[in-house]
C-alpha cells in the first residue's frame, strides 16, 4: 500500500506534470479495519517532509547535496514537501496524535505535528505550523468553517464579489496557508463521510483547495456507495472518471441495475462488464485490501 501510494503521490514530484489531471497527484488506500491503515499514512507523510533528497533546486539550478545545507542541516524552506495537513472525524485525532508519538522514535528523523482543536488559538497555532513546517491535524469541522469563506475568491486570491473584499490581512495568510495555495500536501482520513454530498460545506471546501498533492484513506467498498467512490476518485484523480452524468448513465446505472434480483441476463451480464471496467480505472490510484489479507 505504501509503494503504491508513493508511486501515485510522487512518482515525478521533482518534475511534476501540471498538465495531466489538472497537476493533481493523489491516491486512495481503501483497506479495511486493521491492515494499517494509519501507520502507512504515517510512513507516507514521515518520507515525504524528512527524507534528504527531497529539495527544491538552488537558484542556481543545483541542488544541494543529498538535500543538506553546508552546515548538514536541512533547510524546511527548501523542502518540496514542508507542510501536510491531516483531516480527520473529530473522534479520531486523539488517536492520530498517538499514531505519530508511537512510531516517531528517537531513531528517525524529527516531525512537528501541531494538534488544532478548540484549545488552541486558530492564529497561534497556524502561523507557528507554516514558519517551521510538519503536519497540522485538524477535524473536517473545523476545517470547513475556518475555509469557507474562502470559496468567494479566485485563485489568484483576486475579489470577486463584496464579501472577498472585506477579507483582513489575517484572513489572507489563512487563505494562503490552508486553502489556496495550501500545503503541500493533503491527507483525509475516512474520505467518504466528507466527500458523500455534493451540498456540504466540507466537499465544497476540498474541492476549491489549491493542493496538488492528495492521499486519502477509506475503509469503505466500491459497492457500498458508487457516488461516493466517484467523488473520492474525482478528489484524488480529476476527471478520471468524467462528469457525474457520465458516471451515472455509463456506471452506476448499468451496475445498479444488473444487481436487482429481478435483473434480466442481459442486465446481469453488463453489470458484469461495467464492474470489471470501473474496477480498471480505479486499480490505477484506489488500493483495495479486505480482510482476506490477514488469513493468509
Amino acid at each position: 500500500g505504501l509503494q503504491f501510494c508513493w508511486r501515485n503521490v510522487c512518482h515525478d514530484i521533482l518534475k511534476p506534470n501540471e498538465e495531466l489531471y489538472g497537476g493533481v497527484r493523489g491516491a486512495i488506500l481503501a483497506h479495511n479495519m486493521g491492515l494499517g491503515k494509519s501507520f502507512q499514512a504515517v510512513c507516507l507523510l514521515h518520507t515525504l517532509m524528512t527524507h534528504p533528497s527531497l529539495v527544491r533546486p538552488s537558484h542556481k539550478g543545483v541542488g544541494l547535496t543529498n538535500g543538506a545545507s553546508a552546515n548538514g542541516v536541512t533547510s524546511s524552506s527548501n523542502r518540496i514537501v514542508n507542510r501536510a495537513i491531516l483531516i480527520a472525524p473529530v473522534n479520531t485525532l486523539a488517536n492520530w496524535e498517538q499514531e505519530f508519538e508511537k512510531w516517531m522514535g528517537p531513531n528517525v528523523p524529527a516531525l512537528r505535528f501541531f494538534s488544532w482543536t478548540e484549545f488552541q488559538s486558530k492564529s497561534k497555532i497556524i502561523k507557528e505550523w507554516y514558519e517551521e513546517g510538519g503536519i497540522l491535524c485538524c477535524s473536517s469541522d473545523r476545517y470547513a468553517s475556518s475555509c469557507k469563506g474562502f470559496l468567494d475568491t479566485n485563485d489568484k486570491g483576486d475579489e470577486k464579489n463584496e464579501k472577498a473584499a472585506t477579507l483582513s490581512k489575517e484572513a489572507v495568510f489563512f487563505r494562503k496557508a490552508l486553502f489556496n495555495p495550501g500545503p503541500d500536501i493533503v491527507c483525509l482520513d475516512e474520505v467518504h463521510t466528507m466527500l458523500k454530498t455534493t451540498t456540504s460545506q466540507i466537499y465544497k471546501v476540498l474541492n476549491g483547495i489549491g493542493t496538488k498533492l492528495r492521499f486519502a484513506l477509506t475503509g469503505s467498498p466500491i459497492q457500498n456507495n458508487l457516488f461516493e467512490y466517484y467523488r473520492m476518485a474525482s478528489w484524488v484523480r480529476p476527471d478520471s472518471l468524467g462528469t457525474e452524468g457520465y458516471f451515472e448513465k455509463t456506471f452506476a446505472n448499468p451496475i445498479m441495475d444488473g444487481m436487482a434480483a429481478d435483473c434480466s441476463i442481459f442486465q446481469a451480464e453488463w453489470q458484469e462488464r461495467r464492474t470489471k471496467e470501473l474496477h480498471g480505472i480505479l486499480s490505477d490510484f484506489v488500493h483495495r485490501r479486505d480482510d482476506t489479507v490477514l488469513q493468509k
